[in-house]
């Protein structure tokens, strides 16, 4: 895949964490590298990767007319915790530890007035996600309290989305 002279390209790191509220309740960090290309007139070998073209050559994505179009990704990890991290009791009336790891591609076909996305998210849940390592790395440069429930996470299971 090599881009033609007058796609544009971007990159953004995305950080996000409950300590800027100084608590931990649901969802409390994500992180995201994220990059695409655009303007450019079609979906093709210069721009998108081929699987990709062969999936979604015939949906309206790629068959709307008069649209520029555009191809971004995003690598993420995201994880949710209960109220109380300092126990390792199981908190059944509670938000389970839960992580996501994951790999989204999105295609987007825009005008002035209209944009339309079509996404696949590829991922796992649970331990394989590394939420409680990164909690745990996180919680020692913030200096906050260490979680104590990650062997209660939800188990393993794949994201197709």
């Amino acid at each position: 895949m090599s881009l033609h002279a007058e796609t544009k390209g971007y990159a953004s790191f995305i950080f996000e964490n409950d300590a800027f509220v100084n608590q931990d309740n649901g969802f409390t960090n994500g992180l995201a590298f994220q990059w695409g290309y655009s303007p450019f007139d079609k979906f093709d070998d210069s721009n998108t990767p081929s699987w990709i073209q062969y999936i979604t050559e015939d949906l309206y994505i790629n068959t709307m007319p008069d649209k520029k179009r555009a191809i971004s990704y995003f690598v993420f990890q995201d994880m949710d915790t209960p109220k109380d991290i300092t126990t390792s009791e199981l908190l059944p009336d509670d938000v389970p530890y839960a992580g996501t790891l994951g790999w989204t591609v999105k295609q987007h076909a825009f005008d002035r007035t209209t944009s339309d996305s079509l996404s696949l998210t590829l991922g796992v849940v649970g331990p394989l996600s590394l939420a409680e390592q990164s909690q745990t790395v996180i919680h020692q440069i913030i200096s906050a309290e260490a979680p104590q429930g990650w062997d209660n996470q939800v188990n393993h299971e794949l994201v197709f989305r």
